[in-house]
């Protein structure tokens, strides 16, 4: 299992994405699934879940019913994704 200390992860998104374990609701669970974010494209403030595009093979924001999923990190360092 992979261990991440979420107070000292770096937050220097890059290229790459920066894989980060984020709590989401799945089947009506809360889940922490380790995914891949990135910077947000309109506002570069904000992280949002990526996805490979598999024309270029380059991270992209992950749409999803017509939305792109915003995560956010809370005070005790865990991901989440904002509804």
């Amino acid at each position: 299992m992979l261990e991440t200390d979420f107070k000292t992860a770096s937050t220097d998104v890059g290229e790459q994405g920066l894989t980060v374990r984020v709590e989401m609701r799945i089947a009506g669970e809360t889940r922490q699934i380790l995914t891949k974010i990135i910077a947000d494209e309109e506002d570069p403030k904000k992280y949002v879940i990526a996805a490979v595009d598999p024309g270029t093979g380059k991270l992209v924001q992950k749409i999803q019913r017509g939305a792109k999923r915003v995560v956010e990190q809370n005070e005790k360092g865990v991901w989440q994704v904002v509804y």
